[in-house]
């Protein structure tokens, strides 16, 4: 199967935060594009799709406005949700790949 994204996704594991008024809800980072990431969620937060959401990366310190574009339910109570980045990655210092041409697949960027 060809990878069909414009953008390259890395597989990841590290920490990310959704940021609500009620209070930061920490999740699982699995792949990262300058475009969108995948999270895993625990526990089911109370989002949608389509919500407009801020998403806090410390590991790349940034903070971006993202929009939900997928939500799949684990039989566990968690979820595994989509963002898209509502201004690319691309735009933060610390952000080590633009795209799959110019990205070394084996390297970790310090994750």
């Amino acid at each position: 199967m060809t990878e069909q994204r414009e953008f390259y996704r890395k597989k990841v594991n590290v920490s990310g935060f959704l940021v609500q008024a009620t209070g930061d809800v920490e999740f699982r980072v699995q792949d990262i594009s300058v475009d969108g990431l995948q999270g895993y969620f625990a526990a089911m937060p109370s989002i949608g799709e389509d919500a407009r959401v801020s998403v806090r990366l410390p590991t790349l310190d940034v903070e971006r406005r993202a929009i939900v574009v997928r939500i799949d339910r684990d039989p566990a109570g968690g979820a595994y949700i989509g963002f898209r980045f509502l201004e690319a990655l691309r735009t933060a210092p610390a952000f080590p790949f633009q795209t799959a041409d110019v990205v070394d697949r084996d390297d970790d960027f310090g994750f």
